[in-house]
């Protein structure tokens, strides 16, 4: 089942084209990790399938219900950073949307909430997209990787591992 579907999509940062996708689908129980570097356009391609916020250009359909777990989270004198990392995750995963989309939600998490979240995605009925750098993490969860790179999204199948060995085996055809 189609639950989200993304045509055209362009969006720039003054004139710099930071996303530009012709296409992207996202089906039920799809575990995707998104990649790139830093400033690749990782949250912003996140709030742009959340409907947060629009792209110059294209269109984002939502055939479902979508939740965005935010990386930047709001600052609390009275807790830790990582109190406030698990709150923001249970007060996404009590809606039970059937997409979520996840940005860093490792950020300030010990290892046994690492854990934690990691033993809930794998039980997660839905779908869901997440942008992490914990490596461990994208291999324990996800069965797709979306590469950004230059606006330009790339599919790749498997873990983050897999992907790792996709990316080396090009680069020892192309050299």
């Amino acid at each position: 089942m189609l639950l989200l579907e993304a045509h055209h999509v362009k969006h720039y940062v003054q004139d710099r084209l930071l996303i530009d996708a012709d296409q992207l689908q996202i089906h039920q129980n799809d575990r995707i990790g998104l990649v790139g570097r830093n400033g690749s356009g990782k949250t912003t391609l996140l709030q742009i399938l959340a409907n947060k916020i629009s792209p110059e250009e294209g269109i984002v359909i939502q055939q479902t219900a979508c939740e965005l777990l935010p990386q930047f989270k709001r600052t609390d004198t009275t807790k830790s950073g990582g109190e406030v990392t698990q709150e923001y995750i249970q007060k996404a995963l009590v809606k039970a949307p059937t997409l979520l989309l996840a940005d860093e939600p490792t950020t300030n998490l010990d290892t046994d909430h690492i854990e934690w979240l990691e033993k809930k995605l794998r039980e997660w009925q839905g779908a869901f997209i997440i942008v992490s750098h914990d490596r461990e993490f994208l291999d324990a969860l996800c069965t797709t990787i979306w590469e950004i790179n230059e606006g330009k999204i790339k599919e790749y199948a498997g873990n983050y591992s897999d992907y790792v060995k996709q990316k080396e085996t090009r680069n020892i055809k192309n050299n």
